[in-house]
C-alpha cells in the first residue's frame, strides 16, 4: 500500500526541473557489477625453464596472472583435498612435471589429502631397445609407475590415493587439477594438454625402467630435474583457471 494516501492530498508542487540542482549519473554506474572468478591464461614459451624449476614457475606465472585479474590466491584457508584426473600421465617425465607442480603448490599440503585419477598404460606399438623418460610406462610395469608416483608424492601430503582403471569411461577426458579448502573455497585449473605439451630440449639418456623404483627415483634426482624443457608445439596451450569462493 506504499503511496496509498486514501484520497488525501499530503503534498503538491509544480517545480521546474531544469532549476533543481542536480549532477548526472554515469550510465554505467546503474550496470549490476560482475565479479569475475574465471579467467584463461596462454602459455608457449613461459615455462621452458629446468625440471626442477618447473612446479614453481607453474605456480608464480598462475599467480602473477590472476593477481592481474582481480583474482587473490590469499587467504583461502586450510588446504584438505588436492584431486588430479588425467588420462595421459603414462611416462616418466608427464609423472614427474606433475610431481613437481603438486610439490610446490603455494598452499601448505601437508594436512591435505592428494587423489590421482589415469587410466592404466597401453601396450606399446613398437618395442624399443631403449626406453627415454618421456616413453610411456609398460602394461607390466603398471605397479612400479604407481609405486613410482606415491613414492614421488607422499612427502608433500598427509595421504596419497591413486585410482586406475582401464575403462575411459571412469575418466573425464580434461586435465583438471580441482584444489578444496576447509571453508569451501575450491580453485579449479583445467589444462589444455596436460603435462604432455612439454618436451626434452636436448639429449637425455634412457631411463632406467628395468630397474628398482629406489634406483628409478635416483635417477630422477641426478639426470632429470637438471634438464631443461620446451614446449612440444608452436601453438599455445592454456589454462582455464576457476575460483569459487
Amino acid at each position: 500500500n506504499w503511496g496509498n494516501t486514501e484520497a488525501e492530498l499530503l503534498i503538491q508542487a509544480y517545480v521546474d526541473p531544469k532549476n533543481l540542482p542536480a549532477s548526472p549519473i554515469d550510465p554505467q554506474s546503474l550496470l549490476p557489477k560482475v565479479e569475475i572468478n574465471s579467467t584463461q591464461l596462454s602459455i608457449l614459451k613461459e615455462l621452458n625453464t629446468s625440471v626442477d624449476k618447473f612446479g614453481n614457475e607453474f605456480w608464480k606465472l598462475i599467480k602473477h596472472h590472476c593477481e592481474s585479474k582481480g583474482l587473490e590466491f590469499e587467504d583461502l584457508g586450510l588446504l584438505t583435498l588436492v584431486e588430479y584426473s588425467d588420462r595421459y600421465v603414462k611416462s616418466p617425465m608427464t609423472a614427474v612435471l606433475l610431481g613437481q607442480v603438486l610439490k610446490n603448490m603455494p598452499f601448505d599440503t601437508s594436512q591435505s589429502n592428494l587423489v590421482v585419477s589415469w587410466m592404466e598404460v597401453d601396450y606399446p606399438r613398437n618395442s624399443k631397445y631403449s626406453r627415454k623418460p618421456f616413453d610411456n610406462w609398460e602394461p607390466s610395469e603398471e605397479a612400479d609407475r604407481e609405486d613410482f608416483f606415491y613414492r614421488l608424492t607422499k612427502p608433500s601430503f598427509s595421504e596419497v590415493t591413486i585410482n586406475s582403471t582401464n575403462d575411459n569411461r571412469r575418466i573425464p577426458h580434461p586435465r583438471e587439477l580441482d584444489l578444496e579448502f576447509d571453508n569451501g573455497n575450491t580453485l579449479n585449473i583445467r589444462l589444455d594438454q596436460g603435462f604432455g605439451y612439454w618436451f626434452v630440449d636436448g639429449h637425455v639418456t634412457a631411463f632406467p625402467f628395468n630397474q628398482s623404483v629406489n634406483n628409478q627415483l635416483e635417477w630422477i634426482n641426478s639426470t632429470l630435474l637438471e634438464i631443461r624443457l620446451r614446449n612440444n608445439s608452436n601453438f599455445q596451450t592454456y589454462l582455464d583457471i576457476r575460483l569459487d569462493e
